[in-house]
């Protein structure tokens, strides 16, 4: 028979990650977002369409978007790296 308490503590785990890896994993995915979308903004930049102020809106709006992303769900690579890295339930 399984314990309330080792049903509570499995629970925790898989529903509830570490605050810590929540956040390293979405600032992770974020940085790795906002590097993909740097890549197309370079591409605009060399051909010459954005000067240097709007190179700078442009960098600022990729990390905007990439910020937002990874918040809701971003790409899936935050919650793999949550379930790599998330505590161990002994089984």
């Amino acid at each position: 028979m399984v314990s309330a308490r080792a049903v509570s503590t499995e629970n925790t785990h898989s529903n509830s990650p570490d605050p810590r890896l929540q956040k390293a994993t979405q600032e992770f995915e974020a940085m790795l977002i906002s590097q993909l979308l740097k890549m197309g903004s370079d591409e605009e930049q060399a051909t010459g369409e954005l000067d240097g102020g709007g190179q700078t809106y442009q960098d600022l709006r990729n990390q905007a978007v990439a910020t937002a992303l990874a918040n809701n769900g971003g790409l899936g690579i935050g919650r793999m790296l949550r379930q790599h890295f998330g505590p161990v339930d002994g089984h």
